[in-house]
């Protein structure tokens, strides 16, 4: 694999813990469920990817670069490449699976951007399920869904990093097939829950959730 050394100016190299975990997740992805990486499929391949990379991130803790800079664990992708940044405080990035909005992507279903560009939008559109990992594990609520449902939206309860890693592993590479769109890959999450945690536990009924509160409610009893 072959990482850019960066710019001097703008970018460091390439090499960051996440952006690594996140190319490393793409052969896993390619090797299990081989989800066709164009417009939603494609999107939950990214998705993937970038739940893993966060996940390492979260897993290693704080990484001491060169210099002695510091990197802490967050939830944004590809931040600790900008030179601009402030690592324990970064204000850009590739994507932010607590907000997309901040990188101008979508949180929720009803926001997918419909596109031909780039594979039909599968790094954008990423922003969905990315949203679905960060409540499953964090907990909290949709502005999307609230505005959508200001009398029943969806509340879901955190149910940790480690669990909804679990989770979200087991969907991809165990439940999800190549054609899988978003109905079926929130499916593929709660089955996999189901599946490690057992029926009507706190983790199938929190994935239910956190698909529900993002726009794709699973068919699927948790």
């Amino acid at each position: 694999m072959n990482y850019g050394d960066g710019d001097g100016a703008t970018y460091r190299p390439f090499d960051a813990v996440d952006v690594v975990g996140h190319e490393m997740m793409h052969g896993v992805t390619e090797r299990t469920s081989n989800l066709t990486y164009s417009n939603e499929s494609g999107a939950a391949n990214e998705s993937f990817s970038d739940i893993n990379g966060v996940l390492i991130e979260f897993f290693l803790g704080t990484v001491n670069g060169f210099g002695g800079v510091s990197y802490p664990a967050d939830w944004w992708m590809g931040e600790d490449l900008y030179f601009s940044n402030n690592p324990s405080n970064p204000t850009r990035g590739i994507r932010n699976m607590a907000d997309p909005h901040i990188e101008g992507d979508p949180c929720h279903y009803a926001e997918k951007i419909t596109t031909t560009s780039d594979n039909g939008g599968v790094h954008t559109n990423s922003g969905i399920m990315n949203k679905v990992f960060y409540l499953l594990a964090v907990g909290g609520t949709n502005h999307k869904d609230v505005q959508l449902n200001p009398s029943s939206f969806t509340t879901v309860t955190g149910i940790g990093s480690s669990d909804a890693g679990k989770v979200s592993f087991d969907a991809d590479t165990k439940y999800c097939t190549s054609s899988s769109n978003y109905q079926a890959v929130a499916n593929a999450w709660v089955s996999a829950a189901k599946n490690r945690f057992g029926a009507g536990s706190v983790q199938a009924q929190q994935a239910f959730n956190a698909w529900k509160a993002c726009g794709r409610t699973p068919t699927v009893t948790p």
